[in-house]
């Protein structure tokens, strides 16, 4: 007496996560979505819904789940994605949910707006000219900086923008110093 084997019982598939750098490249995997078929039956994976701008390509014959879009993975427009799947074994269908998370990555330069100040030429030391605020959108902690000629008449708190006038400077307008 021989038993056979028949389609008798569904996939097993749970809901997973998985997580990708905002910088991965296109194909690069994100990792295998598990299921099971105790029939041993062949299975066939499918996206359904919440792939948003195509992001993402799941092989049907496998599970191997990868960046289809690189450009479309930005943490700053989108922390996470909620994917929604099927695995089927022929006859009975799944779904379950595929929760992505996007890992933020220093991608974005701050950004300082132009300015121009103006003080008198009798501003005294520490004389609070302005305190500067840059952005930027990857959340990061900011260091300010003075740079070029004009750089030692004035003083700038690395943590708070705090700019001012430098202890000794001093400053002449008919001398043409701006």
């Amino acid at each position: 007496v021989s038993v056979l084997n028949v389609n008798d019982n569904a996939p097993l598939l749970a809901d997973q996560s998985f997580s990708i750098s905002e910088s991965a490249p296109d194909g690069t995997s994100l990792g295998i979505v598990a299921a099971v078929d105790y029939d041993g039956d062949s299975l066939r994976f499918e996206i359904l819904s919440g792939n948003l701008d195509d992001a993402f390509h799941l092989e049907a014959e496998d599970g191997m789940l990868r960046v289809a879009s690189a450009a479309a993975i930005d943490f700053e427009t989108r922390e996470s994605y909620a994917l929604t799947i099927s695995v089927s074994d022929g006859k009975h269908v799944v779904e379950a949910q595929l929760q992505i998370a996007v890992e933020n990555e220093n991608d974005n330069q701050p950004v300082l707006a132009d300015a121009l100040f103006a003080i008198s030429e009798s501003a005294a030391p520490d004389h609070l000219i302005a305190v500067l605020a840059a952005e930027d959108a990857d959340g990061d902690e900011l260091t300010y900086t003075l740079a070029g000629e004009a750089s030692p008449l004035f003083a700038l708190d690395a943590e708070s923008g705090a700019l001012q006038v430098a202890a000794g400077a001093s400053f002449d307008y008919e001398s043409g110093v701006t």
